[in-house]
This record gives structure tokens, C-alpha cells and sequence, in this order.
């Protein structure tokens, strides 16, 4: 097994370390300068011929998720990457020195290892070709504008209370000028969006209530409505914006577009090399039989006779 192997294998154990470090110990330490600004080629330790450089440290942060790579690379922390990574060659030479690699079961795991790497290698061998071109993707845009079609949509935000009346008279209030539509939310409102000023946001049909639905999308925007019964109170709601039923445009879809053709081609790339591996290397399969289970035959089993 090459270092680099090794090395990639060394992350889960840095992960470890992790609940032994608290963030505050880490955010002490002096975090190093950016790579560039050191000389990845620095040795840092060496065990007989082997020599550990600064880049194969960095090589082992960079495979870690973002927050423990942050706290990983500190001075603090990078020297206990190193420390492993020593540990790591050292238990590689205890190997060695025992023969492991002569080792039946090492043998039929370095060959499943084996096996796993090349069979990756070759789907990223096979599908390293596929891409989709700027005029595909158009292509398909202008064919299937109705799958980026954006129904009309509101705006809105909303009052909701307990009564009619105190409907009326927080309404009255609003049309005085006593009380701003937000303060009036975060006074009385029973809804959470009261936090917010009342403020709903974007919505499309079929995404509230039937009657509050309606009165939202009958509204101008800047409008407010008249006290509205639902199953969940009375609302007074305004509408702050509108927005058309539209097609989006092809910049906003071309991304999305694009993973959708390029998923299409690798799979049915995937799926000929099969057809034709298949044919060229036909395989056998054979019944398994688990032993003490009963053999399954048309027949049902007669029932037991009491």
C-alpha cells in the first residue's frame, strides 16, 4: 500500500482527536500561514527513508470536513496530525518487519481493495467523455419550456386573531395611521410570522388556505383586505408585492438543465457498457441454499390435524 494510501486512511483517526480538543483550546492557537506561504517540501520528520513533509500534513487537513480542518490547522494541531502520521509509518514498519503482507487474509483484502479501485476507476475511465454542450442545453430549454414555467405568485404578510371584532378594530387602527402594519403583527397577531412583521413571503397557489388564498390573490399590491375567516382565525392580510405567471429564463435554468442531460448520458452510457460486458463476459448464477430452510413448492402444506 503507497504512503498516500496511508495517509487518506489517516483522516478518520484525526477525527478522534476531535472530541478530546475543545474549540476554545484551538482558537487559542496561532493558525499557520497560507500554504503558498510555506515550503510544502519542508521535511518535519523521518523515520529511516521514509520523510514526512509539510505537505502530507496539509494533504490530511484537506480531506477533513471544513470546521475540524479549521481547527486542525493550528500549530497545535497540525503537530498532532504529524504525530500520527509517524505513528502511522511506525505500525507500517511493525508490518513489515512481520510479514504481514504474506498473510493469507491480508492477501484477499489487498486483492477486494484492488478490485474496488479499479472498478471505480473504470466508471470514471467510462464516463470521463460525457459532457453537455451550451446548444443541448438550449435545445432542450426551447423543447420543454413548460417544465420551467413559475405560477403567478403574492407576497404577502398578515394578521391573525381570535375574533371578528378585534379584527375590525386592529383594521381601524391601521387605517388611522395609529399602528404600522409590523407593530400591529408583533402586537397582536396569533401567527409565528409576527416576529417577522406578519411577513409571509412568496407563495403560489394551492400553498394556503382556500379563503385566505383567495383574498390574497384578489388584492393590488400595497392593498389590504378586510377582515378574512379561516379555519385558523380572522386574518387581515396585505399584499406587498405580485408577481405574473412566467417562463424562467434560460440562464436561471441552464445549470439545472445541464446535470439533468449530462445524469441522462451517464446512465444510459453505464447502462450499454453493461449490455456489452454482459455479452462479452456472460455470467452463471446459481440458487443459494440456506441451510434448514424449507424448500418452496407449489403446494401449500396441508394443515395440522388437531
Amino acid at each position: 500500500m503507497s504512503r498516500s494510501s496511508r495517509y487518506s486512511r489517516l483522516v478518520l483517526l484525526v477525527l478522534v482527536f476531535v472530541m478530546v480538543f475543545s474549540v476554545v483550546a484551538f482558537a487559542q492557537e496561532k493558525v499557520p500561514a497560507e500554504k503558498e506561504q510555506r515550503d510544502v517540501e519542508k521535511v518535519l520528520a523521518k523515520i529511516g527513508d521514509v520523510e514526512i513533509r509539510v505537505k502530507d500534513v496539509d494533504a490530511v487537513i484537506s480531506q477533513l470536513p471544513p470546521q475540524q480542518s479549521l481547527m486542525f490547522n493550528t500549530d497545535y494541531g497540525r503537530k498532532r496530525i504529524l504525530n500520527e502520521l509517524v505513528n502511522k509509518e511506525l505500525f507500517y514498519l511493525w508490518a513489515e518487519d512481520n510479514k504481514v503482507a504474506e498473510k493469507d487474509d491480508f492477501k484477499a483484502d489487498l486483492e477486494n481493495i484492488r478490485k474496488n479501485l479499479m472498478s471505480n476507476y473504470a466508471m470514471k475511465e467510462i464516463m470521463k467523455d460525457i459532457t453537455v454542450s451550451e446548444e443541448e442545453v438550449a435545445k432542450y430549454f426551447e423543447e420543454h419550456k413548460d417544465e420551467f414555467r413559475e405560477p403567478e405568485q403574492v407576497k404577502a404578510s398578515h394578521i391573525l386573531v381570535a375574533s371578528e371584532d378585534q379584527a375590525i378594530e386592529i383594521l381601524a387602527m391601521l387605517e388611522g395611521g395609529e399602528k404600522t402594519f409590523e407593530e400591529a403583527a408583533k402586537e397582536f397577531s396569533n401567527c409565528p410570522s409576527k416576529e417577522k412583521g406578519g411577513e409571509l413571503g412568496f407563495f403560489a397557489r394551492g400553498q394556503m388556505v382556500k379563503e385566505f388564498e383567495e383574498a390574497a390573490f384578489a388584492l393590488e399590491a400595497g392593498n389590504m383586505s378586510e377582515p378574512v375567516k379561516t379555519e385558523y382565525g380572522w386574518h387581515i392580510i396585505r399584499v406587498d408585492e405580485k408577481k405574473p405567471e412566467r417562463i424562467k429564463e434560460l440562464t436561471e435554468v441552464n445549470d439545472q438543465i445541464n446535470e439533468k442531460l449530462l445524469n441522462e448520458k451517464q446512465f444510459k452510457k453505464y447502462d450499454d457498457t453493461l449490455t456489452e460486458l454482459k455479452t462479452k463476459h456472460p455470467a452463471e448464477f446459481f440458487e443459494e441454499k440456506v441451510e434448514g430452510q424449507k424448500e418452496e413448492s407449489g403446494d401449500k402444506a396441508p394443515e395440522a390435524k388437531n
